[in-house]
């Protein structure tokens, strides 16, 4: 629960720093953060072998669909089915997409974790941008 405090002169209420919260944990954290530097081959194989790459460890299909249930609940990400690549067997694919409640949610707890001094500085943006 967050303390806030009413100060004479209506100013605005405050937000004690025991009150502030991570948002996203960090398997999502990266999850979101993969999304969004993959953009349109956003999907699954790619999103596990970015995931497994960044972690530094093997990435199990069950953990990143049920994390991608949850962000897509949220509202943090969506999902469009995309027509099969034109090679012989090709499939379609489920490619997922960064949305602003997702973006800013990964901006604040980026920024969080940074100014916590939480984050080392090569773990921070490597290139990409939330939005």
């Amino acid at each position: 629960m967050e303390k806030r405090r009413r100060h004479h002169h209506g100013e605005e209420p405050f937000i004690s720093a025991n009150s502030l919260s991570v948002e996203l944990g960090p398997f999502e954290l990266r999850l979101l953060a993969s999304i969004n530097r993959l953009r349109d081959v956003a999907w699954g194989s790619k999103l596990q072998a970015e995931l497994s790459r960044s972690l530094g460890r093997d990435v199990a299909v069950g953990q990143l669909y049920l994390a991608l249930s949850k962000l897509e609940r949220k509202g943090f990400i969506s999902s469009e089915i995309v027509d099969p690549e034109p090679v012989r067997g090709g499939r379609s694919k489920k490619v997922f997409r960064l949305e602003t409640p997702g973006a800013r949610a990964l901006e604040r707890t980026v920024a969080f974790l940074d100014a916590s001094g939480v984050l080392l500085p090569t773990e921070i943006h490597h290139g990409e941008s939330a939005i």
